[in-house]
């Protein structure tokens, strides 16, 4: 039976399985499921939006996208570029800003004779520090995104949100079979950045490193620490940290006590504890050293007291393997495996 570590749920973050509509929506954070009506930018289910900051635009994904999210628990950073937060206004208006920024899907400019005829013609939208708010319009379970605009030629128009090529989310200042419909989607729990680390565990035994987590954890500052993240051998026990995580966590590796509990005493070379070592699959044939590693008949196994070659002394710890070493030949059987709680080697103590 091993000790499995995992994850701890407690600092992830889920994402809902059906979306939220428009009347329902309270100030947090959502995913964006988008597709267009005439249906040939993304696949049928729709694509998700995410923020890239390095361009500090906004894009869907590309058709054939492996990206799942709905209904998924997040356990690291990498899906929080898909994660937007969403106010309401009072009059019913909503407002979106990319996670860990204060930049929202932009306001354009209004229409003047000067070069700018048409600013609802906008091919990708660049976020920026002032935030458009959008009417949502429901269509057949999704929703469309506009706001109020203005041409030089028209007036006053409205402005959809469109996919346009290239993944790309831009604006336009007419219904068009590009405008883009919307389903949204709840996430729990949503940290912003300033409030996560990454830490890593170290197991140590006797003061020495044995194992460490495999990747990163990334965890809230205030929040539990995650569960014990590798399997530990067998007669191995440790504990995760207690407390709280803290800001100084971020970049550390925090080290975990390993203890062993053996059915037996381990030794060094210069304090040994003697034990009789038999093999319990095998009708109870004791083991023993005589140029070489040889069972003692059942039937005469009982007898035997005292004798140097019948006695062993065992080194090593449960990560590395185990070294029985025989007292009257100096001989050493190894184990390079996990001892486990089910092996058929048993130690009697002499």
């Amino acid at each position: 039976m091993m000790l499995a570590g995992y994850m701890g749920g407690v600092q992830a973050q889920k994402v809902a399985s059906t979306p939220t509509g428009p009347s329902d929506i309270k100030d947090g954070y959502y995913v964006l499921l988008a597709k267009t009506g005439e249906g040939t930018k993304t696949d049928e289910a729709g694509a998700f939006v995410y923020y890239n900051s390095s361009d500090k635009k906004v894009y869907y994904d590309a058709k054939g996208s492996s990206t799942q999210l709905l209904g998924e628990t997040i356990e690291d950073l990498t899906p929080f570029k898909y994660f937007f937060y969403i106010k309401k206004n009072n009059n019913g208006t909503l407002t979106f800003r990319a996670w860990n920024t204060e930049l929202y899907w932009p306001t354009v400019k209004e229409a003047n004779f000067w070069g700018n005829w048409t600013p609802g013609h906008v091919a990708q939208i660049t976020l920026g520090g002032n935030a458009r708010s959008f009417t949502a319009e429901e269509q057949d379970g999704w929703f469309k995104l506009s706001a109020p605009g203005t041409s030089y030629t028209a007036g006053k128009t409205t402005d959809y949100v469109v996919l346009n090529d290239n993944q790309c989310l831009g604006y336009w200042d007419a219904t068009d079979p590009a405008d883009a419909l919307f389903q949204i989607y709840a996430v729990e729990d949503v940290p912003e950045a300033d409030q996560i680390v990454t830490y890593t565990y170290n197991y140590t035994l006797n003061g020495m490193s044995k194992t460490k987590s495999p990747q990163s954890m990334m965890g809230v500052i205030g929040h539990p620490y995650h569960e014990l993240d590798v399997a530990l051998p067998d007669y191995v026990e440790a504990k995760k940290p207690s407390g709280r995580i803290k800001a100084e966590d971020n970049g550390q590796s925090i080290e975990i006590v390993c203890t062993e509990n053996f059915p037996f005493q381990t030794s060094t070379d210069n304090a040994p504890v003697y034990y009789y070592l038999e093999n319990v699959m095998d009708a109870g044939t004791r083991l023993y050293g005589n140029g070489g590693l040889k069972y003692r008949a059942a039937e005469n196994a009982s007898a035997v007291n005292d004798v140097r070659n019948d006695l062993w002394y065992v080194t090593g710890n449960a990560f590395d393997g185990l070294q029985f070493h025989s007292v009257g030949t100096g001989q050493v059987a190894k184990t390079n495996l996990t001892i486990t709680a089910s092996s058929p080697l048993l130690a009697h103590r002499q």
